[in-house]
């Protein structure tokens, strides 16, 4: 309790979400790893508390725009969470790399 995060979707979450697999002498580049990526800072929780839709909409909106890098598997809106936590699970770890790109800094 009061760690500070201080980044938004930074380099050491993109750490989380590229590794190396070892597909045991196949091709890897043909496997689907899926990925989460942590989005900070999207809201302040007193915003999510005050309006009562602002969870299925924001959900609903970075679904959208995730799921234009590639398959989603969910989207977590962490209400309570202190730093304004959503969580993306991707189908696979090079479109939530692509997702950190797109999303760093942009809210």
């Amino acid at each position: 309790m009061g760690m500070q995060y201080p980044f938004v979707c930074s380099r050491q979450i993109s750490s989380h979400c590229i590794f190396k697999h070892d597909a045991g002498g196949k091709d890897d580049t043909k496997l689907t790893i899926p990925a989460t990526v942590i989005l900070w800072y999207m809201f302040a929780p007193a915003e999510i508390r005050a309006d009562e839709n602002l969870k299925s909409e924001m959900e609903a909106d970075v679904a959208e725009e995730c799921v234009k890098l590639g398959p989603i598997d969910s989207v977590k809106v962490c209400e309570n969470h202190p730093q304004g936590v959503v969580l993306v699970k991707f189908k696979d770890r090079k479109d939530a790399e692509k997702c950190i790109q797109l999303m760093n800094g942009r809210w």
